[in-house]
């Protein structure tokens, strides 16, 4: 069996070799990784612009969403304004190790009228969940995930320059406003080194776990939003979840529970369903909401499964979430919307709040 390091190694090469093909011939090529190491630069915040007089800051987020099947949701989305718009996974459904399928998949999705107006006129960001990384509940084991990260970031129009080109797996942070009015957006990526699911398996990776860490506890944001492509508060249904992973969700929880780590809410997809959770941990000393958004384009309208942390009842039909961020009232708002913009779930409570 080869070690880790070994594959680390050529997955950094082969990163750098496909993103020469892959990027834009009108950008500079990326740099590769080197190869004597296999090591990922840093991820570092990305500063987004956002006009620092705006009242509100709005994010809208989504995921599960086939390019073949109608997609109602964008006017709603658009008729919102978002400040940014992020894909929590499962962008297309390839579930393929032929890349060139994956990439056709995303060229229907960018080729979409309602979904290139969205693009024109907001901040698209995004990471992938099984689906679009290529093979349903995979991890690291997942042959040719440097090939697909390419894919992805290509969709994302992700500049050349950009470390995300060069680390192994899609996490970044970015920071939108300034001063007093700044959220920072982290996004994790739960698949590119993930172990199959034990009691001690990992879901990040080393080098994920400390730009995480750094990330959490540099910069004075007022909010920060912390993504991943499925759950991590609920434990109980039988699907894919941190859970399955528990010394990686406690490992996660109580880095958050550090006393430099600001107040932080999570979002999550992949269930197609909507549904906020909540979670009353001691250690943080305020409630960690989650709030879960799936999917775009279908849903389980059936779902009915236990979640002890559940706030309120499912949704069941098509969705959109939302984070809302009114700095006159000094309140967030956690919102998932449906077709016409029907506002489904929706809970608000004060900044102040996320706080120890």
């Amino acid at each position: 069996m080869q070690s880790r390091t070994t594959l680390g190694r050529r997955d950094a090469l082969k990163l750098g070799a496909v993103a020469l093909v892959g990027c834009s011939t009108q950008q500079p090529a990326p740099r590769a990784l080197d190869p004597a190491t296999g090591s990922a630069p840093k991820s570092p915040a990305v500063s987004a612009e956002v006009d620092p007089r705006a009242d509100t800051f709005t994010l809208a987020f989504g995921s599960c969403s086939k390019p073949s099947l109608p997609q109602p949701l964008w006017e709603p989305v658009r008729a919102l304004e978002p400040d940014v718009w992020a894909w929590l996974g499962d962008i297309v459904y390839a579930d393929t190790e032929d890349i060139e399928k994956t990439r056709a998949l995303y060229a229907a999705q960018s080729a979409r009228p309602d979904y290139a107006a969205l693009v024109a006129s907001t901040r698209v960001v995004g990471i992938w969940d099984d689906h679009d990384y290529g093979r349903n509940d995979a991890g690291r084991e997942y042959g040719s995930r440097a090939e697909s990260q390419v894919a992805l970031l290509d969709f994302l129009a992700e500049p050349a320059s950009s470390a995300r080109r060069r680390q192994l797996g899609t996490y970044a942070s970015y920071t939108f406003g300034e001063d007093r009015r700044r959220v920072k957006l982290i996004l994790l990526d739960a698949r590119y080194h993930r172990d199959p699911k034990g009691p001690k398996a990992d879901t990040l990776g080393a080098e994920q776990w400390s730009w995480l860490e750094h990330e959490l506890t540099s910069g004075a944001a007022e909010l920060t939003v912390v993504a991943s492509g499925y759950q991590l508060v609920p434990e109980q249904h039988q699907n894919e979840k941190w859970a399955n992973f528990p010394a990686a969700r406690r490992r996660f929880l109580d880095l958050l529970a550090k006393p430099n780590v600001p107040g932080v809410v999570l979002l999550s997809g992949d269930r197609h369903f909507a549904e906020l959770s909540r979670l009353e941990n001691p250690a943080l000393g305020y409630p960690l909401h989650e709030l879960t958004s799936s999917g775009l384009t279908h849903s389980y309208e059936h779902a009915d499964e236990p979640n002890r942390f559940r706030q309120g009842e499912l949704y069941r039909k098509k969705n959109f979430g939302v984070v809302r961020v009114d700095w006159g009232k000094g309140t967030v708002t956690l919102e998932a919307r449906g077709e016409r913009g029907v506002v489904a779930i929706t809970r608000t409570f004060p900044l102040s709040s996320l706080r120890g």
